[in-house]
């Protein structure tokens, strides 16, 4: 079988004899079909997976959107807050004299804070 036809079927240790069977048959009939083929004649990879799997009732999950970046950020208020807790109670206090507004950026998501010195009082 030319490379382009080759499919990888891995069984599951507990795999009964008729369902690898009907997986052979499957297999068998879809041998002059290549997945670039089947792509051409507009099947989708779950469709590839239905064909390879016809008769043996496959599960699926259904699909679902992928988390944009910002949404998967473990970046947050108060993981700012904590940053600001680190530096000495001398520069906490110089910013707030100075009536400074604190402002960080999230370098993996590009969210922005920004917190005046009457935030940082009432949250530190």
């Amino acid at each position: 079988m030319p490379a382009e036809r080759e499919r990888y079927v891995q069984l599951l240790p507990f795999a009964a004899e008729d369902s690898i069977s009907l997986l052979e048959a499957n297999l068998a009939a879809m041998q002059t079909r290549s997945p670039s083929t089947l792509a051409r004649e507009g099947v989708g990879a779950r469709g590839m997976v239905e064909e390879l799997l016809k008769g043996l009732e496959p599960q699926f999950t259904e699909p679902r959107p992928l988390p944009g970046i910002a949404a998967s950020c473990p970046c947050s208020e108060e993981r700012v807050l904590r940053t600001l807790r680190l530096l000495p109670r001398v520069e906490l206090d110089d910013i707030m004299s100075k009536n400074e507004v604190v402002e960080a950026k999230c370098e993996f998501c590009g969210t922005n804070y920004r917190m005046t010195p009457t935030d940082i009082r009432e949250k530190l």
